[in-house]
């Protein structure tokens, strides 16, 4: 009898229990019909719901031993518990929490955020030509103090955008720069190559960081790693049909292309599951300092999945359970206990930590088991967490 299966036997009622550990059935409580049976109830996501706000939830489930199942459009998203009253509501009101992590990478691979602009500005740009100089680049250094020209034949409209085509392991030199008239627009004004020069107005320098008009050059090259931005973090708690999913989180955010494809993760997921699910504060390591987020849904970060500090002076939650108790030791290395799967296939998937050391890559945790730095406009495997509140 294989997982899938006996998730499904779950499901229809039977109780099961096997070397995966406890499976709830739901036969009270699916979808719209949820929430209106026993108050502790573990058969209903209400009656979850009120063991947890209770205190109550250690003498129902185990983490690492309890998963639950809720389903997507009919299809079952299996949920292992990961810790238990080991994350902060974002309602005041309550103080319990039960912390779950989708089992495998069930939905399929995402990107962490696509390549930002690499510049924008409120005012019109003139048509002409344009330079500007590399101050930094830790991937090609070969292009450090390089100035950069291209020419534009249309204008820039207020609100538009420079986005450039490279890798970061290579020259800007030869590669393109693209026009388009605002963050949302998809359609390109004008392609223009880049050559070695430093001919007409200067828009500035493109280094590490950002300045009032120019990106951070990584940025623009392999995407944002910050999580509060990403687009990552919208789609796993948005309810949208495929279109509506993104919206611009900054001055530099551009429209992944999965955003026109693909629906936000709880579109279709089944209500009674969603109406148990609560808040929590996060806090997540950024380029300088760190963000705290409040959201339903949420990806791990490397300190929670037991793969040790990004930065010293930020701690990103405390290790779940599932991790410290079953994992081998508190590193990076391989660990048989984080490696995920989709359709039995080991996969990789994301963390919500940025890898501090270098713009635009992300924290993931590879097939082996192992923590390493992505770059964040990569498909890769998406386990998100959530709690029940």
């Amino acid at each position: 009898m294989d997982n899938l299966e006996l998730w499904y036997r779950s499901h229809r009622g039977e109780c099961i229990s096997d070397s995966l550990g406890k499976y709830y059935s739901f036969k009270y409580g699916v979808g719209e019909n949820a929430g209106t049976y026993d108050a502790l109830d573990p058969d209903t996501w209400h009656g979850i719901r009120n063991i947890v706000r209770a205190g109550k939830a250690s003498e129902y489930f185990t983490p690492h031993e309890t998963q639950f199942v809720s389903y997507r459009g009919g299809s079952a998203v299996v949920w292992d518990v990961i810790g238990i009253d080991q994350d902060t509501p974002s309602d005041s009101r309550f103080t319990h929490s039960m912390t779950l992590q989708m089992h495998g990478c069930d939905l399929g691979k995402v990107i962490f955020s696509t390549a930002e602009a690499l510049y924008s500005q409120e005012q019109a740009l003139p048509a002409g030509t344009y330079h500007f100089t590399v101050v930094s680049q830790p991937l090609y250094t070969a292009d450090v103090g390089k100035s950069f020209q291209f020419t534009l034949t249309h204008d820039v409209p207020a609100g538009g955008q420079i986005t450039v085509q490279s890798v970061p392991s290579a020259s800007l030199d030869g590669k393109t720069v693209t026009i388009y008239a605002s963050a949302v627009s998809t359609d390109a004004l004008e392609t223009a190559a880049l050559t070695e020069g430093s001919g007409g107005v200067s828009l500035g320098n493109a280094g590490d960081t950002s300045t009032n008009d120019m990106n951070a050059l990584l940025n623009a090259i392999n995407g944002t790693n910050r999580y509060a931005d990403s687009y990552i973090r919208q789609w796993i708690n948005s309810d949208l049909p495929s279109g509506g999913v993104w919206s611009p989180q900054n001055k530099w955010s551009r429209p992944p292309s999965q955003a026109e494809s693909s629906a936000g993760m709880l579109y279709g997921m089944d209500r009674g599951f969603l109406s148990a699910v609560g808040a929590v504060r996060k806090v997540t390591a950024a380029a300088e300092g760190y963000d705290v987020t409040n959201d339903r849904f949420f990806l791990l970060s490397r300190r929670e999945a037991y793969t040790g500090n990004e930065t010293s002076s930020v701690t990103e939650g405390e290790p779940y359970d599932y991790y410290s108790i079953n994992s081998s030791q508190p590193s990076a290395g391989s660990d048989q206990n984080r490696v995920k799967y989709k359709n039995s296939e080991a996969t990789s998937w994301w963390l919500r930590t940025p890898r501090i050391d270098q713009k635009g890559a992300v924290r993931y945790i590879n097939t082996s088991g192992n923590c390493f730095g992505l770059s964040s406009k990569t498909l890769c495997g998406a386990a998100p967490a959530c709690c029940i509140v």
